[in-house]
């Protein structure tokens, strides 16, 4: 049975896939909300710190996309009983060309409850599965 904590985190990261699967200023924020003011974000897009950057790199982070939908499938937490927790999901993204993609992803990430009880990212490492080679040949041909 999950801890408070777990279940706490599990809503945090429900929160973020949400916000960012989706378009516009109020999902940018509502995802930039998950993290503390300093959290640092790494992703293939880049690492970001701060709330600051973490809001500004929402704004390129639709270009070329048309949808994208995360699931988590499991969330784990560190046995030390550090608050750092792992995910493991899925991902469906939509280009704008037309190429649909469905890969897996994992993350790594470490959270901090403030005293009102709300959890937040301190950091965020995103993982994310390449396509096969055979699919992004097809992906590279479809752009030609």
């Amino acid at each position: 049975m999950p801890d408070d904590l777990t279940e706490k985190v599990r809503l945090l990261f429900t929160k973020a896939f949400a916000s960012a699967d989706q378009r516009g200023s109020e999902a940018a924020e509502a995802f930039t909300e998950c993290f503390m003011q300093d959290a640092q974000l790494r992703t293939a897009a880049g690492t970001f710190s701060g709330q600051k950057e973490i809001l500004q790199s929402r704004q390129s982070s639709w270009n070329g996309i048309e949808s994208r939908k995360h699931t988590l499938k499991q969330l784990y937490k560190n046995t030390n009983g550090a608050n750092e927790f792992l995910v493991l999901g899925n991902l469906e993204l939509a280009k704008v060309n037309g190429h649909v993609t469905n890969s897996r992803f994992c993350a790594n990430a470490s959270v901090e409850q403030n005293e009102d009880g709300m959890v937040r990212f301190v950091s965020y490492e995103a993982f994310a599965e390449s396509p096969p080679p055979a699919a992004a040949t097809a992906a590279a041909k479809s752009q030609d």
